[in-house]
């Protein structure tokens, strides 16, 4: 999102790994803590948050690249010394793997050499690895301890007051009801998502289905918009050309751990490529593409992706476009995974976005990070099938989800051909007391997914049955509320149900029920 355009962002701060019971902050107000990390979904805003906030301070902060600072010899650079670090990036440079040799302990290590600065430090929020990290980070911060927070979604004002600035030819309000219409309303918090809806509006082009075609699209309108300059005196080069090409470069150098690509001319270092490392040999081509927007320059002779949530996508695209051609899945996917299976931090946004645009890849990739692919991809193609599958390996994995899982994906896999399957997971009754985190992490589905009110009955009955405990009572009053239409029967069984707790005929010990009940009436 470009500078002027900026709105002030919120925050919460994480206790353990839950958010719940913590309040929503201006970022800005923890510029006096010595020491936070910020997590965000991809294409959340973080580096733009993290910019904002460093220019706030003025001279007395700098911003680094994550890569950078474990890169460059603090020796070297003076100017890093007595100043707020911004460092942004952790999880593009990190390996996952508990090792002295990681990029998260070089952080560490840099820190310590500059005598423990002040620090903020930016990560995608399911590569920060909880308490492990923090406990890590904490002695190199200059208090001992470190803050983290997690960048909240735009606003409904936020996401207005943007809209009203940036868009010609169609309002707001008329904006928002179209992308609710088609549900792509879950793509309008993320800065992202919201940024590449506008531009596709402003140049009067049709709403795209999802989340995939909204990156097709808005992938084809950079790959298209490059410097008139560079096409005189060369072949044209169709969109779709040029989009392979940048996905072969975007894929070899996601896999490759590399920051990006110098052109011909120049010679690569500080883990630089040349496109013919590539296997792109055609130099007119491939300065063809690092002048599309798809790239940016990092410095002289220095390309980047314009952003990694892109070159993902991309990257996934050439790698299907390859399996369409023979190319056996299992071993593509074989790149971007460990010796036990799993798929490494740093390619899950690769992995993801296979997952959404190559069917073959699918079934390895929903049993080996189903997370992944509903926080970097999109489900919205898959199959009832898929959908099933993917349902019941996020199950497996359910106490790491529930704050995480985005809306789009919650939408996705409560589409109506999944209400046999969320209702018999539901009513199941063996190992009831062993299938808690799944229940919780269902509810949580069904309170941010599409309204389907023929759960409404079962959720109000689950509310009403203290069996389960209070915390899956309290999430079921959530999802009942979400999933029910009828505004006078919800009014009326939530009076009823805020009785029968008044007078003790159902059992609310922490009164956390009550504070519910009471918050939605």
């Amino acid at each position: 999102m470009s500078g002027d355009h900026i709105v002030p962002r919120t925050c919460t701060e994480m206790e353990s790994e839950d958010s719940c019971g913590k309040c929503s902050l201006p970022l800005s107000d923890f510029r006096d803590e010595p020491a936070y990390v910020l997590l965000g979904d991809p294409g959340a805003g973080k580096t733009t948050a993290l910019k904002a906030e460093c220019v706030a301070l003025g001279d007395v902060a700098i911003f680094l690249t994550a890569r950078d600072f474990i890169t460059f010899d603090p020796d070297r650079h003076p100017e890093w010394e007595n100043r707020t670090l911004f460092i942004d990036g952790l999880d593009e440079v990190r390996t996952g793997q508990d090792d002295l040799r990681t990029p998260f302990n070089e952080i560490r290590s840099r820190l310590d050499v500059l005598g423990r600065p002040r620090f903020r430090l930016t990560c995608r929020a399911a590569d920060w690895l909880g308490q492990n990290d923090t406990a890590n980070l904490s002695p190199l911060a200059p208090e001992g301890k470190v803050k983290v927070l997690h960048l909240d979604p735009l606003t409904g004002d936020e996401i207005t007051q943007i809209l009203r600035r940036r868009l010609t030819g169609t309002d707001a309000e008329t904006f928002i009801t179209d992308a609710d219409r088609r549900e792509l309303g879950v793509l309008l918090p993320n800065p992202q998502t919201l940024d590449m809806l506008i531009r596709l509006a402003n140049r009067g082009e049709t709403w795209p289905e999802s989340r995939t075609e909204t990156f097709y699209r808005f992938c084809s309108l950079l790959a298209g918009e490059h410097n008139v300059e560079h096409r005189l005196g060369s072949p044209d080069v169709s969109v779709e050309d040029l989009l392979d090409a940048a996905g072969r470069l975007s894929a070899v150098q996601t896999l490759a751990g590399a920051p990006g690509y110098v052109p011909w001319y120049a010679e690569p270092d500080d883990g630089y490529l040349k496109a013919e490392q590539a296997g792109i040999k055609d130099r007119e081509l491939t300065q063809h593409v690092l002048s599309t927007r798809l790239f940016t320059a990092a410095a002289e002779s220095r390309f980047i992706p314009a952003h990694r949530h892109i070159a993902e996508y991309i990257g996934a695209r050439h790698l299907a476009a390859l399996i369409a051609g023979g190319l056996p899945a299992r071993r593509v996917i074989s790149l971007m995974t460990g010796g036990d299976g799993i798929v490494v931090t740093e390619l899950r946004g690769l992995s993801a976005w296979l997952a959404a645009v190559c069917r073959d890849a699918r079934p390895v990739l929903i049993d080996g990070d189903p997370v992944g692919i509903c926080l970097y991809g999109d489900i919205y193609d898959f199959s009832l099938a898929e959908k099933r599958g993917l349902l019941e390996s996020l199950s497996e994995r359910a106490a790491s989800l529930i704050t995480i899982l985005p809306p789009d994906a919650a939408k996705s896999l409560t589409s109506p051909d999944m209400v046999p399957a969320i209702r018999g997971a539901l009513t199941e009754t063996e190992g009831i007391d062993e299938r808690h985190e799944t229940i919780i992490f269902l509810l949580s589905i069904l309170s941010r997914g599409r309204p389907l009110p023929e759960f409404s009955d079962l959720l109000f009955n689950m509310v009403l049955d203290g069996r389960r405990g209070t915390t899956v009572q309290r999430y079921a009053l959530g999802a009942f509320v979400h999933n029910s239409e009828d505004y006078a029967d919800r009014v009326s069984k939530l009076k009823d149900l805020l009785g029968a707790i008044r007078s003790g005929n159902i059992q609310d010990p922490d009164r956390g029920l009550l504070g519910a009940v009471l918050t939605e009436l």
